[in-house]
């Protein structure tokens, strides 16, 4: 079991840009000096602590869910390093910014979206793996890919019983399995047809939104998933979902040497409120399930 750590004391990647180009490059996406909010170390981080991270994405900033993401992420992770990714047209939020900044600690990333011609949930991707390529992750210890929709009640990293990636079922209380939900069957049939659908249609849906990896297998989950997103044909949003349920259940990472988990979701780690039967019967249930394992999980809406 994998506790947090003190993490260390480093800035933050930075890369000389130009002018923003209509495209998914690097050099041109991440924008240096542009806001005034940006920080680039935690003066309270060990520079020789192993750390946890959360990298997550906020390119249309609602406050609510920012304010709730990062206050509850921090609240049981006080020593973790939060990497908010946000697109430089915040500036006007300015006023929410800096509460979030001075108050949890974050560590926030600026970048042009409009430099790229995707949707958000798709080229996150990319974003995370060029950051991340560039950064020195030595002491880092695991890694959480989030969406900023989730409201943390535990430690999430509490769980990893050994290194690999951890994956987290969809509830089963409405559908059990990808071919009878209309948008987990929409995006893998996009990208991979109807043989690809047939292939993996009985699994139960994984959730994109939420992923952990240890360190060393991070970039290999990054690498995958971008990689087969810029080689689909299929642009809809939320298509990355179906490329993730893919990558799992076809062996791509199990058949490359990367140790694997698919988290229930059930156990009582991360629940996605999305898929749950959430009546009164259908919560208390779940909470019976939670009390016997000993966990409050948290919520991914």
């Amino acid at each position: 079991m994998l506790t947090n750590a003190n993490p260390e004391t480093r800035s933050l990647v930075t890369i000389e840009t130009s002018t923003p180009k209509p495209s998914i490059d690097k050099e041109h996406y991440f924008i240096r000096g542009k806001t005034s909010f940006r920080i680039l170390a935690s003066k309270t981080r060990s520079p020789s602590s192993k750390c946890n991270l959360i990298m997550a994405m906020s390119t249309n900033f609602r406050p609510p869910w920012t304010f709730a993401f990062v206050a509850s992420f921090r609240e049981h992770h006080p020593d973790a390093v939060i990497l908010l990714f946000v697109d430089v047209s915040i500036e006007k939020h300015m006023h929410f910014i800096n509460p979030i900044v001075q108050n949890w600690d974050v560590d926030l990333i600026d970048f042009a979206s409009s430099s790229v011609k995707a949707s958000p949930t798709n080229f996150r991707w990319t974003v995370f793996r060029d950051w991340l390529s560039e950064a020195d992750l030595t002491n880092v210890q695991s890694i959480m890919f989030s969406d900023v929709d989730v409201y943390f009640q535990d430690d999430v990293f509490q769980h990893m019983h050994s290194p690999g990636i951890y994956v987290f079922e969809e509830a089963k209380d409405k559908y059990s399995k990808i071919k009878d939900e209309r948008w987990n069957r929409h995006w893998v049939s996009c990208s991979y047809g109807r043989e690809g659908l047939d292939m993996i249609g009985d699994s139960a849906p994984l959730c994109s939104g939420t992923t952990i990896a240890s360190a060393e297998y991070a970039l290999t989950y990054l690498n995958e998933l971008t990689n087969a997103l810029k080689g689909t044909s299929c642009t809809v949003k939320g298509v990355d979902q179906g490329i993730h349920n893919w990558l799992v259940y076809s062996g791509t990472f199990q058949s490359g040497g990367v140790p694997l988990t698919i988290v229930p979701n059930d156990f009582g780690w991360i629940a996605t409120w999305a898929s749950m039967d959430i009546e009164t019967e259908g919560l208390r249930a779940a909470h019976v399930r939670w009390e016997a394992l000993g966990s409050t999980p948290s919520v991914h809406t």
